[in-house]
């Protein structure tokens, strides 16, 4: 059974339609027209006798006509009748007839952006049905309830639309009402993530649909069973359509793209099976944003022309439109975004006031100021400029009619930005200032982040370095509270890690080095702080990029003073600038240095590339002497030479790493002074940061292993032949327990795992470490393990205290040209609590692998040295060795996490 685990996000807005037919009822009949547009529906239902049907045939007239005008669009028109259906049902005495059409006379009201005459009839109608007891008026009370809620999230409110949601939920159980149940659980499921609440929204997607959601997973088995064409069911299968299509989403967002492709492949079919133009449009929609991450933009544009062409609402085709000029601007296609620009331009002003309607306006001005941007025509006061602003200012204005507080300090924010991109730098500080006001850390983190980020720039470019430092530190630090929610920043604005998180950090550590730049040598404790500041951004960037990577904010930090750790190591943390490289180093009983080197980064990351590609050329390895010597001293001159005295003075043995980039992707064992390695002068580590890992030494008395190994050829992947010679190797060094091809197994390896504590777990076969999470996996006989899978097998049922030392993971490589594939091979130690892993970071010769591991381990058990060292030892001797002197053979394995 091939499963999916997620955490929930919705992307695009699913339309809410609330239907229980009854063959007696007279309000079914003003619910049929329903089914075939994207509003939220008309929910109060009535069953009537016959007798009664007779004799009010004038109402039931005026209600198919206030239908017809309602289903044409006439909202102003439909509104008029159901107020003279409101007069005749309440001139009857028929209260509950009353309370129905003061709720469909609330939902048209809705459709014109009226909010407060909304409301009032949606009040109206609650009133009327607050003491109903029976069967029908509890269901229509219910339904009410339903359309209550959708005008709360409509207008902003997302907290009181679920509070509403679960009052109309308990009524429909009570009744014994499914797909009532179906359709409600869905609305909730839409505002949980409205709030971040993207765990919560996943497990009552999923019990929407009726499937087991307490882990929040689903099977590809189990979505063949959605799905029932029978017109009786017709409605709940469009029902599970839009419900796959949320979930979809909410993958995609969560970063579990195959998933979310598979999941909605089979929303889509859904859709097609019903041939419903509604379903098949936000289907194709959801499949249009899913194809563009995986990286296909051809059919992307394809599946969003689908979704535009079936829209049957303005505001549907015109989401779709707005996701699709995103894409054309990535894509660069400058006039096919321009054009689609100025077409939705002129449409979007149709939209009524509402949650989505301001984003939509938020979005539109934020495709313009990229546009503009591009040709060089935003300039202050331009046309293009004032078409912007008033964009804005709309937005602005509509939110503050809503209450939506939100949607308001996003619109004045952005309005700062596009002051900060006109120079016009006062008036961007006062609007950027006007947007935290309402935007406090407390209240909406994810908005306030954002905007301390754009105070800061706009304080650099005034040159007010140390007030910029102050907000770009406020914006780090409002990050590191949203932690658990970072993934799924700006619901509706959304924007990528790489985008919107990661710059924060390397502009606040370009700032910080830009005043210690400016200060005099005698500028100690202040340059000790800003040191400090500096650190500790990196480590907070590395957990940062560790979260984004497994979608989650699984791992603690622990407090750590080097001196308390190692007193013979440097840890040196790297960051790579646009115009510099920089070096902090925490050297044992000194204070922070710090080294910069005036390299550009387009030049660091073509030696670091240079590097890669020399040392994993097997077939040009004697050509070393002129490919990889030049380019590995090269590196090394910036990275280790100007500390290199101090390293001395101090005694230093073992060099910590905090790499990043593309540095993470080389080996800094193989780096070269000209007459030798690093590797021959220092022990060397790799950390994404040094208080994730506890930093203790390793009882070395009675270590037991446990080893499993590929040797076969399986799943495509080639046989390793010297995988069996390995493990004899590591038996004849240490008591292992051998799991050997058939037996290696997912269910084999986590039965062991949970029997018995292994302090050293070694896995010997082929594996990949990828920057997508679901391309990073290690291949057993069965099947590949993807990260979290390791994760929660590797944990076992392990207190921390039985944490698993150390995890050696033989054959395995990191993606070739992938600038974060090592952040894989970093988070697989930091997730499971693995105090240290020993990977490789391309796949090495099998033959030199067998006897690295056959050396390490022998080194290993001298509890002497540290594991650093053990390594550093076994690379010693395979380099003596003149079959694999070359560092392609011994460079490429590193240690990840406690070196001790």
């Amino acid at each position: 059974m091939y499963l999916l685990k997620c955490i929930c996000y919705n992307y695009q807005k699913i339309p809410i339609v609330n239907m229980m037919l009854k063959p007696r009822s007279l309000i079914v009949l003003v619910l049929l027209f329903l089914l075939s547009i994207p509003i939220p529906s008309v929910v109060a239902q009535l069953p009537l006798t016959h007798t009664m049907a007779q004799r009010e045939a004038g109402n039931l007239e005026l209600v198919n006509q206030a239908k017809s005008l309602y289903q044409a669009g006439l909202f102003n028109q439909a509104a008029e009748v159901w107020q003279e259906v409101i007069a005749r049902f309440s001139a009857s005495g028929d209260s509950l007839n009353q309370g129905m059409a003061w709720s469909n006379l609330s939902l048209t009201y809705q459709q014109l952006g009226q909010w407060q005459d909304a409301q009032d009839a949606i009040n109206r109608s609650l009133d009327l049905l607050g003491g109903v007891t029976t069967p029908d008026g509890l269901r229509i009370l219910a339904q009410s309830l339903d359309i209550q809620g959708n005008l709360q999230r409509a207008i902003g409110q997302p907290e009181q639309s679920i509070e509403t949601w679960q009052k109309a939920e308990q009524f429909y159980r009570d009744l014994e009402a499914k797909d009532n149940i179906t359709q409600n659980l869905i609305n909730q499921a839409e505002s949980l993530q409205d709030l971040g609440l993207y765990p919560k929204a996943c497990e009552t997607l999923l019990k929407a649909l009726e499937f087991d959601h307490q882990n929040c997973e689903i099977s590809a088995e189990q979505l063949e069973t959605l799905g029932d064409k029978s017109q009786e069911n017709r409605q709940r299968q469009a029902w599970q359509s839009r419900g796959l299509s949320a979930l979809g989403n909410v993958l995609r967002v969560m970063g579990q793209r195959e998933n979310s492709q598979m999941v909605l492949g089979r929303s889509l079919q859904l859709a097609e099976e019903l041939n419903d133009s509604q379903s098949l449009a936000i289907a194709y929609l959801s499949l249009a944003n899913t194809t563009r991450v995986l990286g296909d933009d051809k059919t992307a544009l394809t599946y969003y022309d689908q979704a535009i062409n079936l829209a049957i609402s303005p505001r549907q085709q015109i989401f779709a439109q707005l996701d699709k000029l995103t894409l054309l601007q990535a894509m660069k296609n400058w006039s096919a975004a321009q054009e689609l620009s100025s077409s939705i331009a002129s449409s979007i002003n149709s939209l009524p006031a509402s949650h989505g309607g301001i984003y939509a306006q938020i979005k539109l001005a934020r495709s313009l100021m990229t546009l503009s941007q591009q040709d060089n025509s935003l300039l202050a006061n331009s046309p293009i400029f004032s078409k912007i602003n008033q964009k804005l200012l709309e937005a602005a204005e509509q939110a503050k009619l809503l209450g939506d507080d939100r949607a308001l300090a996003y619109a004045i924010g952005d309005r700062g930005n596009l002051y900060e991109l006109t120079e016009q730098y006062d008036l961007a500080q006062d609007l950027t200032l006007a947007a935290l006001a309402i935007a406090s850390n407390y209240q909406y983190p994810e908005i306030a982040y954002q905007f301390y980020w754009q105070l800061g720039r706009i304080q650099k470019a005034q040159g007010e370095i140390k007030e910029a430092i102050t907000s770009y530190n406020q914006a780090v630090n409002t990050l590191k509270s949203l932690r658990a929610d970072l993934v799924a920043i700006g619901s509706d604005v959304q924007f990528s890690f790489r985008e919107s998180v990661e710059p924060i950090y390397r502009e606040l550590v370009s700032l910080v080095s830009l005043l210690l730049s400016n200060q005099p040598e005698t500028a100690g404790e202040s340059s000790q702080s800003n040191l400090i500041l500096a650190r500790n951004t990196i480590e907070s960037l590395q957990l940062a990029e560790l979260d984004n990577f497994f979608q989650d904010a699984c791992v603690t930090q622990k407090p750590v003073k080097l001196d308390e750790v190692d007193p013979n190591a440097a840890i040196l943390y790297t960051i790579i600038l646009p115009d510099r490289l920089e070096i902090i180093a925490a050297l044992p009983g000194q204070p922070l240095r710090h080294y910069p080197s005036q390299v550009s980064q387009a030049e660091i990351e073509e030696t670091i590339q240079a590097m890669r590609n020399a040392l994993t050329s097997i077939l040009d390895r004697r050509a070393y002497r002129t490919r990889l010597l030049p380019v590995a001293e090269k590196l090394y001159n910036w990275l280790i030479a100007p500390l290199e005295a101090d390293l001395r003075n101090q005694e230093v043995k073992t060099l910590v790493f905090v790499l990043d980039g593309m540095l993470r992707n080389i080996p800094m064992a193989a780096l070269y002074d000209g007459e030798k390695y690093l590797m021959e002068k220092y022990s060397v580590a790799l950390t994404p940061g040094l208080q994730l890992f506890d930093p203790k030494p390793l009882p070395r008395e009675n270590i037991s292993t446990l080893t499993a190994g590929l040797s076969k050829a399986r799943q495509g992947f080639s046989e390793l032949p010297y995988v069996e010679l390995e493990i004899q190797q590591i038996q004849s060094t240490v008591p292992t327990l051998v799991l050997l091809n058939e037996s290696f197994t997912q269910d084999n390896l986590q039965s062991q795992v949970k029997s018995k504590f292994f302090p050293v777990v070694h896995i010997a076969t082929h594996g990949e470490f990828s920057s997508n999470e679901e391309d990073t996996f290690i291949l057993t006989w069965d099947r590949r393990i993807n990260p979290k899978q390791l994760d929660s097998l590797l944990k076992g049922n392990s207190q921390d205290k039985n944490a698993i030392e150390l995890l050696v993971l033989s054959a395995c490589q990191t993606a070739v040209g992938d600038r974060r594939a090592a952040l894989g091979l970093a988070g697989v130690a930091v997730r499971a609590g693995v105090r240290s892993t020993l990977a490789s970071l391309w796949y090495v010769n099998d033959e030199a692998t067998t006897q690295l591991m056959t050396q390490f381990y022998r080194e290993f058990v001298n509890q002497n040295i540290s594991k650093a060292e053990a390594l550093r030892r076994s690379q010693q001797k395979i380099l003596q060795d003149e079959k694999f002197f070359h560092p392609y053979f011994w460079s490429g394995f590193v240690l990840v996490g406690n070196w001790l």
